[in-house]
């Protein structure tokens, strides 16, 4: 889910951010201590030389040494109230690590009074943690934090070791230079939240608007963040109460309608979850993430709907649910999205396969980033495949290579060149790509169906984070992390006791050096897909000579598409630069 572990505040709160000391903070830090005792001294720079090692072991992305500095029992109190333990603490790392870029040498803690009592120190820091992170158009943007903390610390076998920490004041935060907004009210009401429970919050709230019917106790993003820390505590219904109480506060706020029906997701009531999407449409039309969670709700938009949400350009046409196949009573469709005007020889190809474990997805998710090709003279499709619960592997090649050889029977009617098909596809869409792409000619994995006569070949194939090899043990592990059981329900069958037919969904399985050349695009942040994944196919297809491209993101996490947005920025110029190279002529 979009927020589900948006641990911002935590971030700010660990024992190795490490912040700018400003005026404020230092109003707010108790006075230095002119003089130290030997043994206070002692314990000062023990204590600072911990945090340098914990900025140390920041900047490699090291979680276990990060971890080794606090205790078993640790805990922590935000400014808001909120108490964390070391398991938030560790996930807060673990989202920390696939964010930063790099911490800046700037990076430092300063120790500004000790007080020992036996084996324990108590001690306030000012700390500032100067940071690059990816910026809203994938550059690195520098991002500064300042805060102060009481903390208390612990002698044990294996030094100075923390123990709790309490956020005392946090100063402000600069994003590029500029300085960022802080709910500083805001806080004060979420920490009725935590310490006094959601009925108490809501007391709080009517209270104050029966004095005043235009009251404002938070800003909607604060409450927000709040309602998703709940979800992540495992406390759903008390965070639909505080997403409430924001519709209330921010009734045209669609983002709070679209929190709202989220939480409703988690607890399994699907028509109020239905309901709220559909508000927070109604607020903003082109709420994108609204489009995708309809649809795995079983209620997609039309593909017209998503059309026009997404703004049809005058020189493209939409052709909506062209049937290319059926499988018994299911009929295969696919959207087709192409010039009006008339190309000699007919356009060029590109065909969407959509993600979403092989379970779930819709091809409506195409419609918006196919436009961007569509108007660079591309015939495109977004194709419909059997999904798992439906069908098992390899129902879902066989259907992508049925909408393949559709394409070349009907080339002459939908006025495209046959010779001149393109493939991309994200997650397991990624995955259906690289496998049409490796297995021309493979007569197992073509399946029964029309237009036999007709090759199901393709010229290129972009993948975006697709799995290939399911037993890797990088993409296991993280698998088992997030409890994801995608490819079993894909096979049907324990995928240990079954490696031959892991192998036959494998498209490393089917390398040979006439498969089509590849533009491999993986996050390296990626924590549902490893990028071990598309490492192994990139590796694979280099050894059989294969023209294989493999862009790194850096700092991306599983990205993918809403069928709403259409594709720009860097993506789309790589896409452009590799299509056009091997399928205009």
């Amino acid at each position: 889910m979009k927020r589900l572990f948006c641990f911002l505040a935590i971030v700010s709160l660990s024992l190795n951010f490490s912040i700018v000391v400003n005026k404020a903070l230092a109003q707010t830090a108790p006075a230095a201590q002119q003089t130290l005792s030997q043994s206070e001294e002692e314990a000062k720079r023990a204590i600072e030389a911990r945090l340098s090692a914990s900025i140390e072991a920041m900047r490699r992305k090291d979680l276990a040494a990060r971890l080794e500095l606090v205790t078993p029992n640790w805990t922590g109190k935000l400014k808001d109230g909120e108490i964390i333990t070391v398991k938030d603490l560790e996930e807060s790392f673990r989202r920390q690590h696939q964010s930063i870029i790099s911490v800046s040498d700037e990076t430092r803690t300063v120790v500004d009074t000790i007080q020992l009592s036996g084996n324990e120190a108590t001690v306030h820091t000012s700390q500032r943690f100067v940071r690059t992170v990816p910026g809203g158009d994938g550059k690195p943007v520098e991002v500064r934090t300042s805060v102060t903390h009481l903390e208390k610390w612990v002698r044990t076998e294996r030094g100075w070791l923390t123990k709790y920490i309490e956020e005392l004041e946090q100063g402000p935060t600069f994003v590029g230079g500029v300085e960022q907004a802080q709910d500083r009210v805001g806080w004060k009401f979420v920490r009725v939240v935590w310490e006094e429970g959601v009925e108490r919050a809501r007391q709080v709230f009517e209270e104050a608007r029966r004095r005043d019917p235009q009251a404002v106790l938070f800003q909607e993003g604060t409450l927000n963040t709040l309602g998703y820390k709940l979800i992540n505590k495992g406390r759903a219904t008390d965070a639909i109460e505080v997403f409430r109480l924001n519709t209330l506060a921010y009734p045209q706020a669609f983002n709070a309608y679209d929190s709202l029906a989220e939480a409703y997701m988690v607890v399994g009531n699907k028509q109020l979850a239905i309901e709220n999407y559909r508000k927070s449409l109604e607020l903003n039309p082109k709420n994108t993430n609204a489009v995708p969670m309809l649809e795995r709700l079983g209620v997609p938009l039309s593909a017209e709907a998503i059309w026009q949400m997404a703004g049809p350009p005058p020189d493209v046409e939409l052709l909506t649910d062209v049937e290319y196949g059926s499988r018994g009573s299911h009929s295969l469709k696919m959207h087709i999205l192409r010039p009006k005007a008339q190309v000699k020889g007919g356009s060029p190809v590109i065909v969407f396969i959509h993600g979403g474990g092989w379970f779930e997805g819709h091809h409506n998710r195409g419609i918006g980033p196919l436009i961007h090709f569509a108007e660079r003279g591309y015939l495109c499709a977004t194709i419909e495949y059997r999904l798992s619960d439906e069908a098992k592997f390899p129902a879902q090649i066989e259907d992508v290579k049925l909408a393949i050889r559709y394409l070349r029977a009907k080339a002459k009617e939908l006025r495209l060149d046959p010779e001149r098909i393109g493939v991309w596809g994200q997650s397991a869409g990624g995955h259906l790509a690289a496998l049409l792409g490796t297995s021309g000619g493979v007569k197992d994995l073509e399946g029964a169906g029309q237009w036999q006569k007709f090759s199901s070949r393709v010229q290129a194939v972009v993948d975006w984070n697709g799995p290939v090899d399911f037993l890797d043990p990088q993409d296991v592990e993280l698998r088992a992390k997030v409890k994801a059981d995608a490819p079993e329900r894909l096979l049907g069958v324990p995928l240990k006791e079954n490696v031959q037919r892991v192998a036959r969904a494998n498209p490393v399985t089917y390398v040979s050096k006439d498969d089509p050349p590849f533009l491999l695009m993986h996050g390296d942040a990626d924590a549902v897909v490893s990028f071990s994944q598309s490492q192994l196919l990139y590796d694979a297809l280099k050894r059989a000579g294969v023209d294989v491209t493999l862009e790194v993101v850096k700092g991306a996490g599983h990205f993918g598409v809403d069928g709403v947005s259409r594709l720009q920025g860097e993506f789309a110029a790589l896409m452009d630069a590799f299509f056009d190279k091997h399928l205009k002529r």
